[in-house]
């Protein structure tokens, strides 16, 4: 075969100027939450380049061996000369076999709103650890006046301490009204590191030989992605419970993080500025199958195609590594956020000038494995879900220069998923757990016209 190769080079800069008025600026909006202007400016220069290699073809036990190379030598005006390379390669004994495997590394410099943000904050749902938990909180019943019920409280012993060491009363603290929002402070910093990482995959692609009447491909695919010197956001809530529990409060980084007004004892704010922490990996098996054929029904030619596609996570972890803390591991795999398993089937019929499609959704079932409070007032609290589906279906015609599509996203009006609002996972102000992929706007009818001229 014929070897190819590419090269390449780029200057560039990137820069951000945002504006916000004066009432922003003095965290005067709805809410009091401050948005301050932004500016910064980053130039780097990058040198690439990309090799195809055909190295056996057409031999016996070998229809096919190839390696490609790509590097890439980028000069960055704060984190200076870094270098990165990716080495992919396919051997197929026979035609309709291959397999497959990629390594390679990357470098990504933090953003210019993780560098130069000048200050922004919000207010997030969380729980103060040194609150009286709601659940712990029962009433007198002739005066109606709150008490602490110790029987009730599931913290733990060190978030007790803590809260003590620091001239707070746990067991009265927020007794008779406390807080559940609290201002997250989020800014810039200048001093981050960039983020490394490698990644390998290894795989196969099966495509069945052994008959005309149908096509089968079945792709199976592992992979593992580790990125160290991670550039993390933290939440509120996280920033809380790392302060808390750990062993040497208060002087963990943690806790230099929270202000607690002097006078109520009460937290009035959270910095949650991006900051390094050791690494994060996610392993996982990628699924893909499909099926086509073509047959006649009725006098007319039908093609009809499916389309099956899972991925199952076997880890993805968060290794937190502070100088002189004990480092803290998380694998959130089957947490609130973070399903198992992922899954979509999609089938396609056309016939004719019409073609009908049909897709459904899968998410896995989630728990939160710390809940803070089984139940609160006789009623379970809610810190986990179920799997989910969701369905779409659609009609299409197409004629020439003419077509419409019409069909109903989300067929069965299914609704999200709801968890607690203290679960350790995100979730909106529906207490709808965020970045999974759940339907938020329920069943609902679209119509589409192209023409083209």
């Amino acid at each position: 075969g014929e070897m190819k190769a590419v090269l390449g080079a780029e200057w560039r800069e990137d820069s951000i100027d945002t504006r916000s008025d004066s009432v922003a600026q003095r965290a005067t909006l709805d809410g009091f939450f401050f948005d301050r202007p932004t500016r910064g400016s980053v130039n780097l220069g990058e040198l690439y380049g990309e090799l195809y290699v055909p190295i056996v073809s057409d031999k016996p036990f070998v229809e096919n061996f190839d390696l490609e190379l790509a590097g890439r030598f980028v000069n960055h005006e704060f984190y200076g000369e870094n270098e990165t390379y990716s080495l992919k390669s396919s051997y197929s004994p026979v035609d309709w076999l291959t397999f497959r495997g990629t390594y390679g590394t990357s470098f990504r410099a933090p953003n210019l709103r993780e560098l130069f943000l000048e200050g922004q904050s919000a207010f997030e749902t969380a729980t103060d650890p040194c609150e009286v938990p709601a659940t712990a909180t029962a009433f007198d019943p002739v005066t109606g006046d709150p008490f602490y019920d110790p029987a009730e409280d599931n913290r733990d012993a060190q978030i007790i301490q803590n809260c003590q060491s620091e001239g707070l009363d746990p067991f009265d603290l927020g007794l008779r009204g406390g807080s559940t929002s609290f201002q997250a402070v989020n800014a810039g910093n200048t001093g981050l590191d960039p983020e490394e990482s490698t990644a390998w995959s290894a795989g196969f692609v099966f495509e069945q030989p052994f008959t005309d009447a149908f096509d089968l491909t079945l792709g199976v695919n592992v992979f593992e992605v580790n990125i160290e010197n991670t550039v993390y956001t933290p939440t509120l809530q996280s920033i809380l419970g790392l302060c808390y529990t750990a062993d040497n409060f208060p002087n963990s980084v943690f806790c230099t993080r929270r202000k607690r007004d002097a006078n109520t004892g009460f937290l009035t704010e959270v910095d949650v500025t991006p900051f390094n922490i050791s690494e994060r990996t996610s392993s996982g098996l990628d699924i893909n199958a499909n099926f086509a054929t073509d047959f006649t029904a009725f006098g007319q030619q039908v093609n009809f195609d499916l389309d099956v596609e899972a991925t199952k996570s076997d880890e993805i972890s968060l290794l937190i590594t502070i100088p002189g803390e004990e480092d803290d591991f998380q694998d959130n795999v089957g947490e609130i956020g973070f399903p198992e398993w992922r899954g979509v089937v999609r089938a396609n019929v056309d016939v004719a000038d019409l073609s009908f499609f049909w897709q459904t959704r899968y998410i896995g079932e989630q728990e939160d494995p710390t809940p803070p409070a089984p139940e609160f007032g006789g009623v379970e609290s809610v810190y986990s879900v179920d799997d989910y589906f969701v369905s779409d279906f659609s009609i299409g015609y197409e004629a020439d220069t003419f077509a419409i599509r019409g069909g109903i996203q989300n067929v069965f009006d299914e609704d999200p998923p709801q968890v607690d609002s203290a679960t350790t996972g995100l979730v909106n102000d529906r207490n709808v757990p965020l970045g999974v992929g759940y339907d938020l706007l329920g069943r609902r009818i679209f119509v589409s016209v192209s023409k083209a001229f």
